[in-house]
């Protein structure tokens, strides 16, 4: 029995249903907001490009959320900082973790949990199309399966992705620390978690 996939291309150079990473990747490699995702069944590919467009990026409409991590050597901790809005209504939060085998990716440990709580926050609204902001290209392309998962956090990390059913993630990279007034918010809270020292164990 194969493990057919679908890699369903919602917005890109050529949108459509592709039956393997390198052909769905020729259409939305360099491709600006590209949106894309890989589905087990050719049902769930289909519902995906034609569930109607999400307008515009704005913060004004819909979910959008900005991340970023942070890591203090002295300790092993890592943390995230996020800063979000939904519907033009601003929120944010921040949370710093303790674990020995997630903290080896070091700051890029909390970005990654910053991603994960921004997809779980758009499960408890019930949303299903999510703006997600990052500095670090891993948070797309472990998602995608663009990059390799050969850790323990990075495959986790994917499988949590690849589990949330109906729920679609527009990626945007920003570049770091270049005063982008979101992500530096996110960085300071990330940071702000570390100083407060309360942090989770159990994950």
């Amino acid at each position: 029995m194969t493990n057919k996939k679908f890699y369903a291309v919602r917005i890109g150079r050529s949108p459509g249903i592709y039956p393997t990473w390198d052909e769905c990747k020729a259409q939305i490699h360099g491709f600006a907001n590209a949106s894309y995702k890989k589905f087990q069944t050719l049902d769930e590919a289909k519902a995906f490009i034609l569930q109607e467009e999400a307008k515009e990026s704005t913060i004004d409409e819909g979910l959008h959320i900005y991340i970023d991590g942070s890591y203090k050597v002295k300790t092993g901790h890592f943390s995230y900082g996020l800063v979000g809005f939904y519907e033009g209504q601003e929120f944010e939060e921040y949370q710093a973790y303790a674990h020995e085998e997630y903290k080896t990716h070091r700051n890029v440990s909390g970005e990654l949990f910053g991603a994960l709580r921004a997809f779980s926050i758009a499960k408890e609204k019930g949303v299903s199309y999510l703006h997600l902001y990052y500095d670090y290209a891993g948070i797309e392309k472990w998602a995608i399966g663009e990059w390799k998962t050969n850790t323990p956090l990075t495959k986790m990390y994917q499988q949590k992705f690849q589990s949330m059913k109906g729920l679609h993630v527009a990626f945007h990279k920003i570049a770091a620390h270049t005063g982008h007034q979101y992500n530096e918010r996110a960085d300071k809270l990330a940071k702000k978690a570390l100083e407060e020292g309360e942090y989770v164990e159990r994950i």
